[in-house]
């Protein structure tokens, strides 16, 4: 089978594939990275700390990093959800200049504390074994992903034997949304392979 993984489901879909390469045709890697720790949050708080600047015509873009902030210490289910739709803005390439196109999706967000505030027991790091996925992948990345951005990509790229790196250049962590021709056409060329 295919499988597709986004952001943290990119990590199942990587276990996934190290422990049953025989059920795997071909993966698509979506904004995601083979590894998290240290290094991998201080990128994604160096790329929030930034966002206000790539948008200083926007005032409402200097509150995003303290709505980010806020998600931590978020204890319920309507507290996280609120902060989570007040920083949703960095996860878009260019959310302002689209607000009346993502504003439905950014109401519609829910999440629940109790599963989002679980830990991994242990530290995210395939690097290591990325070579034993031998199956055809695409590695698909926002450029503007403060997240799972372009870095976490070409580590992924350059792990697997058999991978081709599809940067969306106008995306942010939803390409989905904010180009899905571009993002369709790149799962739907794996599965030509």
């Amino acid at each position: 089978m295919y499988l597709l993984g986004h952001s943290h489901g990119g990590f199942v879909v990587q276990r996934y594939a190290l422990a049953h390469p025989d059920r795997i045709a071909g993966l698509a890697l979506y904004d995601t990275s083979p590894v998290t720790g240290a290094e991998f949050w201080g990128e994604a708080k160096a790329g929030l700390a930034a966002y206000p600047q790539r948008h200083p015509d926007r005032p409402e873009a200097a509150a995003v990093p303290a709505a980010f902030a806020q998600i931590g210490g978020a204890t319920d289910d309507e507290s996280l959800g609120a902060a989570l739709r007040a920083a949703l803005p960095v996860y878009f390439a260019d959310f302002w200049g689209r607000q009346d196109e993502f504003a439905p999706y950014q109401a519609a967000v829910r999440i629940w504390a109790t599963p989002a505030g679980a830990q991994d027991p242990t530290p995210f790091d395939v690097r290591g074994n990325l070579a034993e996925i031998t199956v055809p992948a695409v590695v698909i990345v926002g450029a503007y992903d403060f997240i799972c951005g372009p870095r976490w990509a070409e580590q992924l790229h350059a792990g697997l034997p058999d991978s081709r790196l599809v940067t969306l250049e106008r995306s942010g962590h939803f390409a989905h949304i904010e180009q899905p021709v571009e993002f369709t056409d790149a799962v739907a060329e794996l599965l030509k392979r």
